[in-house]
C-alpha cells in the first residue's frame, strides 16, 4: 500500500530518533518539572479550574460503537479527528483503562456516529449518565428480563416487553421505575417491542400470528382493548416522533419471506411505501 500523499516527506537531514515501546513512554530520562497552575485569587482549586476553561473549547461529539459477538457497546467520544485522506484514516482516543478500549481489539470493525445539538441525550446514555449529570440508576429490580424501553413524549411512562410473569408481554411502568402494570396479558402469545405513539396515547408492538408470522398491534397507553393493525409480516416497529408513521421489517406473503422495510401510516392498514437494500455481494 502506498503511504498517504501528506506523508510523502524526505527524511533526508531530519534527525530520526528511536520510537518509545508503547503508550506512557518518553524519550526522556528523567520527567519534566511540574509547574504550577496559576490562577485568579479566589476562582478555587487549580485543576477544578483548569478543567473548566478546557471545557469552554469547542469540539465536535461522537459515540463509538463497537460489536463483540451479538452485543453492541458504544461509548460517548470527543477525542476524534482525521489522520489522512489517502488511505481514509480517523484517529480516536480511549483511556486504556476504559472498558471500551478492550473491547475495540476484540471487534472486527467499529462504528463512529457524529452527534447534533440537539442528540444531548444520546451523548449522556453512551458517557453513562443521566441528562442532568447524575449516575445512571436501576429502575427495574424484578428477577426476569426487560427490554427494548420506550419513553412517551411527555417523559411520564416507560413502555417495554418482560418475561416477569412468564409468557412475554407488554408491560408499563412510570419514569421512576415505580407502579409496573400489564399492558398486554396473554400467557400464550408473545408480545414485543413496543413503541410509543407521538401523542403519547397508543403503544404500537408485535405480536406473531397463527403460523408464527409477525403482525402490528396496537392498545391504548392507559390499558384497554388491544386491535391489529397490519395484516401483512411485520415486525420490530419504530414510530416517526414527527407524524407517527410506522416503520417495520415487512414481507408480503410467501413461503421464503423477501424483508423489506415497510412504511405504514399510523392507523395501519397496508403500507405506503417499501424501501428494498441490496447488499453488495
Amino acid at each position: 500500500m502506498e503511504p498517504p500523499g501528506e506523508f510523502d516527506v524526505s527524511l533526508q537531514r531530519i534527525a530520526v530518533g528511536v520510537a518509545p515501546d508503547g503508550i506512557g513512554e518518553t524519550f526522556f530520562d528523567e520527567p519534566a518539572p511540574i509547574l504550577e497552575l496559576e490562577t485568579a485569587a479566589g476562582s478555587g482549586d487549580p485543576s477544578l479550574v483548569f478543567r473548566r476553561t478546557l471545557g469552554m473549547f469547542a469540539t465536535g461529539v461522537t459515540v463509538i460503537t463497537v460489536r463483540v459477538g451479538e452485543v453492541m457497546h458504544g461509548m460517548t467520544a470527543n477525542a476524534f479527528m482525521s489522520v489522512s485522506l489517502r488511505p481514509p484514516l480517523i484517529l480516536i482516543s480511549i483511556d486504556r483503562r476504559a472498558k471500551m478500549n478492550a473491547l475495540l481489539r476484540e471487534g472486527v470493525r467499529y462504528g463512529v456516529s457524529v452527534l447534533e445539538e440537539g442528540q444531548v441525550r444520546l451523548s449522556d446514555r453512551f458517557a453513562g449518565r443521566e441528562a442532568d449529570g447524575s449516575a445512571p440508576r436501576q429502575l427495574t429490580a424484578n428477577a426476569r428480563r426487560n427490554y427494548a424501553p420506550a419513553v412517551s413524549p411527555d417523559g411520564r411512562h416507560i413502555a417495554l416487553h418482560s418475561n416477569r410473569t412468564g409468557a412475554w408481554n407488554i408491560w408499563m411502568v412510570d419514569a421512576d421505575g415505580g407502579n409496573p402494570r400489564p399492558l398486554t396479558a396473554d400467557n400464550k402469545t408473545d408480545s414485543n417491542w413496543p413503541q410509543i405513539s407521538p401523542d403519547g396515547q397508543w403503544v404500537i408492538f408485535h405480536r406473531p400470528s397463527a403460523g408464527g408470522r409477525f403482525r402490528l398491534w396496537k392498545a391504548p397507553i392507559a390499558g384497554g382493548q388491544e386491535t391489529q393493525i397490519t395484516g401483512e409480516t411485520c415486525m420490530r416497529p419504530a414510530v416517526s416522533p414527527r407524524d407517527g408513521m410506522i416503520a417495520c421489517w415487512y414481507s408480503e406473503p410467501s413461503s421464503q419471506p423477501q424483508w423489506r422495510i415497510g412504511i405504514y401510516p399510523p392507523e395501519g392498514g397496508r403500507p405506503v411505501k417499501t424501501l428494498t437494500s441490496t447488499v453488495p455481494g
